[in-house]
């Protein structure tokens, strides 16, 4: 089986904003993509002899699973309800498994980023006819991938820049630093105000681990300029503060800091959060508040947050970012295990990487360096920003793919 095959799987999940804007039956076709993906991939990995690390990845998410189907039959959920909230966790960790085992070749590297690019390339494309050439964003398109959430475009561009910025920084095929750049264009059309502060700073981080710079004064000056502008812009755009004249620029700065504060710290009149951080805090304080120990470690069942923003338990109508949700549905437990499960692949990657790495090999470097910062968009996505990696399915599955290649067993691509 080659790797192209397993990329190609990712094709099933790219055009759904379009099938929806369209009207077709997205939650069929999405619910048979997802199955003709699983299949596809039991299929690939029957054929290969499990080893040590597949089998901790897989015990790890077994015991996640178990706490996600205790929490659903404890509160009088569907057995079924397991499967719809832990399947893009499992698929992905399939997609893993298998390109970790499959044959890899240098040729096959480079059809990796070739891909990737290609995919990025239609997302840039339908962003700019989306926002009609940015002059009109919509936040709930995000290129063809889905017409019904804005968060997912910040998280995409913070997750497949860094990937194009390697690969140009290790190859210098300036295509890929035009790439790197364009996708900035995806979050913008999505009207998505955090976008331009992420993108300078993940991709900053990219290009010092890439070179292996060390921050001098003159560095660090150097970057907190360029976030200082990035974030004044994103500031003002957002809260439609204009601004001319050094000192209307530090007054308008000010007012825009605290519209980006409330923002996130909004309550509703009658007391709801309406914010990340808001959410956040509501999350922690009443879990940790509550009375009943089972709601503590097992949460509310998967079910409470499917399809809804909105959770009054907790007086929350939105904001919910990554722990949140899993906090909400399956408790302290479910978190723990979820994040356990994170971590167990974060170390794989760590341990594994430097017997797969080759300092002739561009792709495989950029790969891993990709991989790598991809743990940190993960991180910030899940804890502080979006339910992403929970609930969309393409940015995971990239993620997964990735960081399979990145610790190839095959030995191919060193010949």
């Amino acid at each position: 089986m080659k790797p192209r095959f397993i990329l190609n799987l990712l094709y099933l999940f790219t055009f759904n904003g379009i099938l929806q804007e369209i009207g077709l039956p997205i939650v069929a076709i999405k619910y048979a993509s997802e199955a003709i993906t699983f299949f596809s991939l039991m299929v690939i990995i029957s054929k290969i002899n499990l080893d040590g690390i597949d089998l901790k990845i897989l015990g790890a998410f077994a015991i996640y699973a178990t706490v996600v189907t205790f929490s659903v039959v404890y509160n009088g959920s569907d057995v079924i309800d397991t499967v719809k909230y832990s399947r893009y966790t499992f698929i992905g960790i399939l997609f893993f498994i298998a390109a970790r085992r499959i044959d890899l070749t240098e040729d096959h590297s480079r059809e990796i980023f070739r891909f990737l690019a290609l995919i990025a390339v239609i997302q840039v494309v339908a962003s700019l006819i989306n926002s009609k050439m940015l002059l009109h964003p919509l936040e709930r398109k995000v290129g063809t991938l889905v017409s019904t959430g804005g968060s997912l475009a910040t998280i995409y561009v913070m997750f497949i820049s860094p990937y194009f910025l390697s690969y140009y920084l290790f190859t210098k095929q300036k295509k890929y630093l035009y790439l790197t750049v364009s996708t900035l264009f995806i979050g913008i059309a999505s009207g998505k105000r955090a976008v331009v502060f992420f993108y300078i700073v993940i991709n900053l981080i990219t290009y010092f681990r890439a070179t292996n710079k060390k921050f001098s004064a003159q560095t660090l000056f150097f970057i907190l300029l360029i976030l200082f502008c990035g974030n004044f812009v994103i500031l003002n755009v957002s809260s439609g503060v204009q601004s001319t004249g050094f000192f209307n620029i530090i007054d308008n700065y000010s007012q825009a800091i605290e519209y980006a504060n409330t923002y996130t710290n909004n309550i509703s009149p009658d007391n709801y959060a309406m914010g990340r951080i808001g959410s956040s805090k509501n999350i922690f304080n009443y879990s940790l508040e509550s009375d009943d120990i089972m709601v503590q470690l097992i949460g509310f069942g998967p079910k409470v947050l499917m399809g809804n923003m909105i959770f009054h338990p907790y007086k929350i109508l939105y904001g919910i970012v990554g722990w949140g949700n899993v906090m909400i549905c399956v408790g302290f437990l479910g978190l723990f295990f979820y994040v356990r499960l994170y971590k167990k692949m974060h170390s794989v990657f760590n341990r594994e990487r430097s017997k797969t790495s080759n300092p002739n090999d561009h792709f495989m470097k950029a790969l891993q360096l990709g991989t790598s910062t991809g743990f940190i968009v993960w991180f910030v996505s899940f804890f502080f920003y979006s339910t992403t990696f929970v609930i969309f399915s393409v940015p995971l599955f990239m993620f997964m793919i990735t960081l399979g290649y990145s610790v190839n067993i095959k030995k191919n691509h060193y010949a």
